[in-house]
């Protein structure tokens, strides 16, 4: 374990990215500005150079910019800034309205140059990815009290005081490609000293290691949880902080403590359920800012609910799917998915098919086929007015001693490198609903084309008679004690359970992230929550 505490005499953040690079200054946390530590600013004259106006939180003042070539009145007004043209050849008043403005929620940090402000904003990349701007120079305070004025009115923003400021990071050195403790020290780590974040950072060690560290936590001193790591280490992570099986919760769960992830992994598809890429910048970003999404979790039973076995962020398989997963252990060694790749050809070759019993309650009765639904994006209305449901109460639909090719049973949409448009694409974050996948009687030629369908990028949601989906909040399945089994796989962690009751719990993980913006929110590379544009 290393713990690191913030310290302003740590070294220049060198390169956040490929394309930035900054000269270290003076770094100003986002918080409010205590005047009894007066080295974090230059001491204010005694006399006041700047009228305010009526509205506090509006400071008139004429401070400029230059971008473009053009320069700019800029006013700090509520949460944004606004730029002005120039009137008159003083350049010293503004026309009359805004040109365009930036939303200080996308401010990452800011820095003082002598009587000058450098502000580093997020703004949008392509493919739902976020970079860091081009940092944005304020200069012509009238003196140090402007200057003052205006860094204290940045730490009074709301948006600052969602941010974490003590974070914890477990590393899984040996996720993936085995790159998670390089990015961490050449990327991660100089932001969060350049922020002034107090974080500590575990490496896992073994399986099941982050379940252990997460339990351990005081929880009640951090502001999140980071995993450098794929899948399967975030479930030991999320696992651990839920301490369902100790604490015996049920059916009931609620996390306080808020969890992010930056992809390590292979597949890695809870970062792309969450924010629609797995760009390590993006995801990183979204944790500095302190989004926040609730997000939902899946729970494993014993029959009688007398024994929890494991919960699942992403998905629960049984069948086709599980056996390949199983399988793909031996291919490790092979870069990339391919080992993935391979396992599932081998499974379709011998196309076992296992018998059972499989019980669902009907999420809804006017929403049971998940293409029903529009896909899940940031700030849904799916997610925020579909109902909550009891399974007890719910439609029951039998599948009586059928044979099943494959069951799986998704929380989000399951998009990734292997299936670009996701396994069921209209799954949602936080609806409190599980799309279950039925695959029972088909021939090895048409499991040949599901496979070949799942990896296009274009088409529609697996278009196959023999695939049947069901939106559900609840699933038992049992299989036949006198015939072969498969096996259980709960975020690629192998479960060996002959019955099985998997449970939903509603946004029971608070997550860093917005979810998946909608397109029509980008325009020109701009977030308009970023900027004016219209």
């Amino acid at each position: 374990m290393e713990i690191v505490e913030n310290d302003s005499t740590q070294p220049a953040l060198e390169e956040i990215s490929s394309e930035i690079s900054f000269e270290y200054v003076k770094t100003l946390e986002l918080r409010d500005i205590d005047p009894s530590q007066p080295h974090l600013i230059p001491p204010a004259p005694p006399r006041r150079t700047t009228s305010i106006s009526g509205d506090s939180t509006k400071i008139v003042s004429s401070p400029k910019c230059v971008l473009d070539s053009v320069t700019w009145i800029v006013q700090l007004n509520h949460n944004e800034l606004q730029f002005f043209e120039c009137a008159g050849e003083s350049q010293q008043s503004p026309r009359s309205g805004p040109a365009f403005k930036y939303a200080l929620s996308k401010l990452l940090f800011y820095k003082i140059v002598g009587l000058d402000l450098q502000l580093q904003f997020v703004t949008p990349d392509t493919g739902h990815r976020y970079k860091l701007a081009k940092p944005l120079k304020i200069a012509g305070f009238a003196s140090d009290q402007h200057l003052y004025q205006w860094v204290q009115q940045l730490g009074y923003l709301d948006v600052v005081k969602r941010r974490p400021r003590n974070l914890v990071f477990l590393v899984n050195p040996m996720s993936g490609k085995k790159n998670s403790r390089k990015y961490f020290s050449k990327t991660v780590e100089p932001m969060l000293k350049t922020m002034g974040i107090t974080y500590l950072k575990y490496e896992t060690e073994y399986r099941g290691h982050a379940t252990e560290i997460c339990r351990d936590l005081q929880k009640s001193s951090i502001d999140g949880i980071v995993i450098l790591g794929g899948d399967g280490t975030a479930n030991e992570a999320i696992y651990g902080l839920a301490d369902l099986s100790e604490r015996g919760l049920g059916k009931s769960c609620k996390m306080t403590t808020r969890v992010g992830t930056i992809p390590c992994g292979t597949s890695n598809n809870l970062c792309h359920a969450v924010h629609g890429t797995d760009d390590r910048l993006t995801a990183l970003l979204h944790i500095l800012l302190g989004h926040n999404i609730n997000v939902d979790m899946m729970t494993t039973w014993v029959p009688g609910m007398s024994k929890m076995v494991g919960i699942a962020m992403t998905m629960v398989a049984y069948g086709f799917i599980a056996d390949s997963i199983k399988e793909s252990e031996s291919f490790r060694k092979l870069p990339g998915t391919l080992g993935y790749t391979v396992s599932f050809v081998k499974s379709i070759q011998k196309m076992r098919k296992y018998p059972g019993t499989l019980e669902l309650s009907i999420a809804s009765p006017e929403d049971t086929t998940p293409y029903n639904s529009p896909p899940c994006k940031s700030n849904c209305a799916h997610c925020r007015h579909f109902p909550d449901q009891d399974p007890s109460t719910s439609e029951k639909l039998t599948y009586t001693e059928e044979r099943f090719f494959g069951i799986q049973i998704h929380n989000h949409s399951g998009i990734c490198e292997m299936a670009p448009r996701g396994a069921s694409s209209n799954a949602h974050l936080g609806d409190g609903c599980m799309d279950v996948l039925i695959t029972r009687d088909l021939k090895q030629k048409e499991a040949v084309a599901m496979l070949k369908d799942v990896g296009k990028k274009e088409g529609t949601n697996l278009p196959f008679d023999f695939v049947e989906a069901v939106r559900v909040n609840q699933v038992t399945f049992k299989a036949d004690e006198s015939s072969p089994r498969s096996c259980w796989i709960l975020d690629g962690e192998v479960i060996e359970e002959p019955e099985l009751t998997v449970c939903m719990h509603k946004q029971a993980v608070a997550f860093f992230g917005r979810g998946i913006e909608p397109d029509n929110s980008m325009k020109n590379g701009c977030v308009r929550s970023f900027c004016g544009c219209s």
